[in-house]
């Protein structure tokens, strides 16, 4: 009889686990259910709101078809609004730079500081292969998209109230034209300052140096304007670039002719192979970091007399 009492004991407490489970199993679906039919009613109101949002867009009489279909199409609308808006303020950007551009023509510069060319007789000193579009820039008037390099050289110079420029080689002083040709030879930006007549800019956010090159030194038209690497002595030539425009790298460190271009500023150690090339020129005048000594510097920009001297060899002849 005690052992049947036993026994009917624990019959009881298993019914009542059981019970417990059960009540447990319960609570636990009735509160996914009850998650489900808020997150349902979350969607359902976003979904609503998004219908209305895009009706309100919709001229009057076009239907708008609710469910999946209405929420595809007000995704749709949302995102064909974010373009309109950028194609908008791209449109009000051009519209800016044209019409300042169409200002700095009528008064021949920023406050009419700057040169009007007449005609091209300058460049009758370069090989007549040179003379053409492709190696001369020329103004176009059809398009605008390059006035923001002119506007960016014209305003920095007038800001310094330079109407002329000094090539950093030969030193002989250019005038500066409110059209393209902008220069009787090429602008670039460096990241190092050649010369006390090279004034600093800000461009995309990085402190550089406006540089410039006269015609007659980039094409060695003479004797005197040759130059050469004091290292492996090649002669440096710059007759390939385009006169008139700017360069937004350092012209002199894209085009490294042995291996003492390519050391370390600081501990003089060679960061690149002399057979290796970057990507791009303008990478030789980023900032990078030595692996030996770890120095951040622009190693690949060296001073021009560090790099060059004089050169008694003419490198071709002038054809008038």
């Amino acid at each position: 009889q005690q052992q049947q009492q036993q026994t009917n004991l624990q019959l009881q407490q298993y019914q009542q686990n059981l019970l417990q489970q059960n009540n447990l199993s319960k609570s636990i679906l009735n509160g996914a259910l009850n998650g489900c039919a808020d997150t349902i009613q979350r969607s359902n109101a976003l979904l609503a709101a998004t219908v209305a949002a895009v009706a309100q867009q919709q001229p009057a009489g076009t239907a708008v078809v609710g469910g999946n279909i209405g929420a595809v199409n007000g995704l749709n609308g949302l995102k064909q609004l974010s373009l309109y808006d950028q194609h908008l303020v791209q449109q009000q950007k051009n519209k800016e730079v044209e019409l300042y551009s169409e200002r700095v023509r009528l008064t021949s510069g920023c406050n009419g500081i700057f040169s009007r060319r007449l005609d091209f007789s300058s460049f009758n000193l370069l090989p007549k292969t040179r003379l053409n579009s492709y190696q001369v820039k020329i103004e176009d008037e059809g398009n605008h998209g390059n006035d923001e390099t002119r506007l960016f050289i014209l305003s920095s110079l007038a800001q310094s109230q330079m109407s002329r420029v000094a090539c950093i080689l030969c030193e002989e002083p250019m005038l500066v034209f409110d059209r393209y040709p902008l220069v009787d030879g090429s602008f670039f930006l460096s990241p190092k300052q050649h010369s006390t007549g090279c004034i600093e800019v800000k461009y995309e956010g990085r402190p550089l140096f406006l540089t410039c090159v006269c015609m007659a030194c980039l094409d060695g038209l003479s004797t005197n304007r040759v130059i050469n690497c004091r290292f492996c002595g090649e002669i440096w030539d710059g007759s390939n670039l385009v006169l008139g425009t700017m360069y937004s790298y350092d012209i002199f460190a894209a085009m490294p002719c042995c291996a003492e271009r390519l050391k370390c500023n600081n501990c003089f150690k060679l960061l690149l192979h002399p057979q290796q090339r970057l990507n791009f020129y303008s990478d030789y005048s980023h900032c990078v970091t030595c692996p030996y000594c770890a120095t951040q510097d622009t190693h690949f920009v060296k001073p021009l007399s560090f790099c060059y001297t004089k050169s008694n060899v003419v490198r071709h002849q002038s054809i008038a």
